[in-house]
Protein backbone atom coordinates (compact mmCIF):
# COMPACT_ATOMS: atom_id res chain seq x y z
CA UNK A 1 0.00 0.00 0.00
CA UNK A 2 2.97 2.21 0.81
CA UNK A 3 4.40 1.58 -2.83
CA UNK A 4 1.62 2.51 -4.52
CA UNK A 5 1.80 6.06 -2.76
CA UNK A 6 4.95 6.50 -2.99
CA UNK A 7 4.67 5.93 -6.77
CA UNK A 8 1.70 8.07 -7.07
CA UNK A 9 3.46 11.24 -5.07
CA UNK A 10 6.66 10.41 -7.34
CA UNK A 11 4.57 10.44 -10.48
CA UNK A 12 2.71 13.62 -9.75
CA UNK A 13 5.96 15.71 -8.84
CA UNK A 14 7.60 14.37 -12.46
CA UNK A 15 4.27 15.55 -14.49
CA UNK A 16 4.67 19.02 -12.07
CA UNK A 17 8.28 19.21 -12.81
CA UNK A 18 7.55 18.40 -16.81
CA UNK A 19 5.00 21.36 -16.64
CA UNK A 20 7.68 23.75 -15.02
CA UNK A 21 10.64 22.64 -17.53
CA UNK A 22 7.77 23.41 -20.07
CA UNK A 23 6.82 26.57 -18.94
CA UNK A 24 10.94 27.68 -17.82
CA UNK A 25 11.72 27.02 -21.93
CA UNK A 26 8.45 28.35 -23.18
CA UNK A 27 7.81 32.23 -21.21
CA UNK A 28 11.33 33.73 -22.15
CA UNK A 29 11.10 31.89 -25.51
CA UNK A 30 7.26 33.72 -26.19
CA UNK A 31 8.94 36.89 -24.58
CA UNK A 32 11.59 37.49 -27.31
CA UNK A 33 9.41 36.26 -30.26
CA UNK A 34 7.07 38.95 -28.93
CA UNK A 35 9.74 41.82 -28.28
CA UNK A 36 12.11 41.37 -31.49
CA UNK A 37 10.38 41.57 -34.16
CA UNK A 38 9.76 45.40 -32.72
CA UNK A 39 13.46 46.04 -32.37
CA UNK A 40 14.34 44.45 -35.81
CA UNK A 41 11.93 47.24 -37.53
CA UNK A 42 12.74 49.95 -35.16
CA UNK A 43 16.53 49.48 -36.18
CA UNK A 44 16.32 47.97 -39.43
CA UNK A 45 18.30 45.46 -38.76
CA UNK A 46 16.76 42.56 -40.35
CA UNK A 47 16.57 39.56 -37.81
CA UNK A 48 19.96 40.10 -35.55
CA UNK A 49 17.76 41.09 -32.61
CA UNK A 50 15.07 37.94 -33.14
CA UNK A 51 18.29 35.51 -33.12
CA UNK A 52 20.22 37.31 -30.58
CA UNK A 53 16.93 37.57 -28.18
CA UNK A 54 16.19 33.55 -28.69
CA UNK A 55 19.83 32.51 -28.18
CA UNK A 56 19.55 34.52 -24.88
CA UNK A 57 15.88 33.04 -24.04
CA UNK A 58 17.56 29.38 -24.39
CA UNK A 59 20.90 30.38 -22.40
CA UNK A 60 18.76 31.99 -19.49
CA UNK A 61 16.53 28.63 -19.62
CA UNK A 62 19.06 26.44 -19.36
CA UNK A 63 20.79 28.31 -16.67
CA UNK A 64 17.08 28.19 -14.49
CA UNK A 65 16.96 24.47 -15.46
CA UNK A 66 20.73 24.05 -14.27
CA UNK A 67 19.45 25.69 -10.75
CA UNK A 68 16.65 23.50 -10.33
CA UNK A 69 18.66 20.91 -10.57
CA UNK A 70 21.30 21.28 -8.18
CA UNK A 71 18.67 22.33 -5.61
CA UNK A 72 16.74 18.56 -6.79
CA UNK A 73 19.60 16.53 -6.06
CA UNK A 74 20.50 18.46 -2.86
CA UNK A 75 17.12 17.66 -1.36
CA UNK A 76 17.26 14.27 -2.21
CA UNK A 77 20.74 13.75 -0.63
CA UNK A 78 19.14 15.26 2.62
CA UNK A 79 15.81 12.80 1.93
CA UNK A 80 18.71 9.94 1.69
CA UNK A 81 20.30 10.62 5.16
CA UNK A 82 17.12 10.68 6.73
Amino acid sequence: MEKENIKKITGTKIFILAIELAFIFAIPAAIASLFAPTLDSYFKTGGLFTGILLVLAFVISWVIVIFKYKKATKEIETNKEK
